[in-house]
Order: structure tokens, then C-alpha cells, then sequence
């Protein structure tokens, strides 16, 4: 059976492969349930990057892009620039936008799919980003 890291190493083609701290929370969190709240914790506090551009008439607003996955209204959002490239084979707008921001301004029944198209990725369902925005999904794994 090969090792998840070892999946990842051989998708960057190094094997000194440069995670950041939310991509080794997560890979920890897939490895060890017991590490689970603390990618939750990390997630939360994270800056991420979207599919999406800004409008010229309005600096603040942002469209984002949304696409299909397993049949949800899902956003496609990413721990890094390495794991955007990934997933994207044209040039394509992208921003870097806080979890807590995004969470306010999403489509409250869509999906987030983190890092699709990489060995490293996670689909936070409705339920679970209702509990982040929340805090509820915090307090259920500090209470363990």
C-alpha cells in the first residue's frame, strides 16, 4: 500500500515535497482521527485561494466560480498556488480570500472541495461548513 505522502511526492515529482501548515494538518488529520479538530482549527483561521474575479464596478464584490461535484453546487478552493496549478490547465483569475470571508459571502448551500485534483483533497459538506461558520465543528473536537 503506498503512503499518502509518497502519493504526493510522486505528484510533485520531488521528494522533499514543500506542504504548508494547512496541507500537513490535513494530510495528519486523513492519517490520525485524533488530529482531525486541529485541521478544523487550522482550516477556519486559514487564507485560501478561489476561483473568481473581482468587478470593475464594485472593487469589493467578488464572483466566485462554482462547479458541479458528486452532484452539489460545490467551490473549488485551494491550500496553495502549487495545488491551484494543479487543477487548472489555462490562465485563470484567482484570489487569495480568508476561510472566515468566504464562508460569509458562499452560497450557504453550496460545497467547498479543497485542492481538487490532487492526492490532497477534502469536501466539506453543507453540515460541516454550517458548524464552521458557526464554531460548532470547534467546540465538538475541543470537547474530546
Amino acid at each position: 500500500m503506498t503512503r499518502l505522502d509518497e502519493n504526493i511526492n510522486n505528484q510533485t515529482g520531488s521528494t522533499q515535497t514543500k506542504l504548508n501548515p494547512l496541507e500537513k494538518s490535513l494530510l495528519a488529520a486523513i492519517t490520525s482521527s485524533d488530529k482531525i479538530g486541529d485541521f478544523y482549527m487550522m482550516f477556519k483561521d486559514s487564507e485560501i485561494l478561489v476561483l473568481g474575479q473581482g468587478r470593475e464596478e464594485k472593487p469589493d464584490a467578488f464572483y466566485l466560480r462554482y462547479i458541479e461535484y458528486e452532484n452539489q453546487v460545490t467551490i473549488p478552493v485551494f491550500s496553495s498556488l502549487f495545488a491551484l496549478k494543479q487543477y487548472i490547465d489555462q490562465e485563470s483569475s484567482y484570489s487569495a480570500i480568508s476561510v472566515q470571508e468566504l464562508l460569509a459571502i458562499a452560497d450557504p448551500s453550496a460545497s467547498l472541495l479543497l485542492n481538487p485534483g490532487t492526492t490532497l483533497t477534502k469536501l466539506f459538506v453543507k453540515k460541516e461548513l454550517e458548524m464552521l461558520r458557526t464554531g460548532e465543528i470547534i467546540r465538538l473536537f475541543q470537547g474530546k
